[in-house]
């Protein structure tokens, strides 16, 4: 049996533990919920930065100040009659956009391609940004194009560009800008961009599309074939018709690879297989042979 004299000294040291621990809960609880309030009030200034942006700043494509935006695309083969675009809101044009570096610290302001990523239901996300000169290249900057931080209360995933609205149930994808507006050009079909590879991935369908054509880049890495056919399988799995278009111009030796917009510039809307042609392979029984 346990001795009298034990059984107190135990008694006596588990409340001094207890004692000890308490106050390094609290300040460990303390600073938690300060981080916690200090993530809330970001995310609200984030809110509010992607709103005053987006809607107090930019302005629409055809304003006076397009001109660094259209010789941006004129660059890539890109001639427009921008109300087929323009009717999904999703392209801006900011005329002297902030560029800040990784440490926070402003570069300066640069003409911008502001691009709104809309979720399924087509709310904004948050923004993504190509920084341009005035004569339409790619600004000197580290990182000319860079996407906003995503608020915590919504999710990039799923999300798109969108570029025109679906009007017959089928839309493309892409995922530049750049390319998903070639594949527009060249076939007249909606085309919403991703953004990046993962993105493509995750992109949800919205309502009322049955048809998807997937536009992949065609990279030696093999990541952008890679996650097109991942969306194919996926949306075939929910019933979605999927099929993936993968450019046949070769990738140049010292390249990391080619996408629709290479295609368009090298070789023009004729490069692209026709809209007739990839109706007949989804839904009339003719096989577009896939590179």
């Amino acid at each position: 049996p346990m001795q009298d004299g034990a059984a107190s000294e135990d008694s006596k040291v588990i409340p001094l533990l207890m004692q000890k621990s308490k106050p390094w809960l609290m300040e460990l609880q303390e600073d938690m919920e300060r981080r916690a309030e200090r993530q809330r009030k970001y995310s609200a200034r984030l809110h509010e930065k992607i709103t005053q942006i987006w809607e107090k700043e930019c302005l629409p494509l055809s304003s006076e100040c397009n001109e660094p935006v259209r010789a941006y695309f004129q660059n890539r083969g890109l001639v427009f009659r921008w109300n087929r675009i323009e009717e999904s809101d999703s392209l801006r044009v900011h005329p002297a956009l902030s560029y800040f570096d990784e440490d926070g610290n402003e570069v300066g302001k640069f003409p911008a391609l502001v691009c709104a990523i809309r979720d399924k239901a087509g709310q904004v996300i948050t923004l993504h940004r190509i920084y341009l000169t005035q004569t339409g290249k790619k600004a000197r900057v580290p990182e000319p194009k860079k996407m906003m931080p995503v608020p915590d209360d919504l999710t990039v995933t799923g999300g798109a560009i969108r570029l025109g609205e679906p009007k017959s149930g089928i839309i493309g994808v892409a995922e530049g800008v750049e390319t998903a507006l070639s594949a527009f050009k060249a076939t007249q079909i909606p085309t919403w961009a991703t953004v990046s590879a993962t993105l493509m991935e995750a992109f949800e369908v919205p309502e009322g599309v049955h048809t998807v054509l997937i536009w992949a880049d065609k990279d030696k890495s093999l990541t952008g074939q890679t996650s097109a056919h991942a969306l194919e399988a996926r949306l075939k799995q929910e019933g979605i018709k999927a099929t993936v278009i993968t450019p046949k111009l070769p990738i140049p030796k010292n390249g990391k690879g080619v996408d629709w917009n290479d295609v368009l510039i090298s070789q023009g809307t004729e490069g692209f297989p026709t809209a007739q042609r990839i109706y007949a392979s989804l839904f009339g029984g003719f096989a577009y042979a896939r590179a």
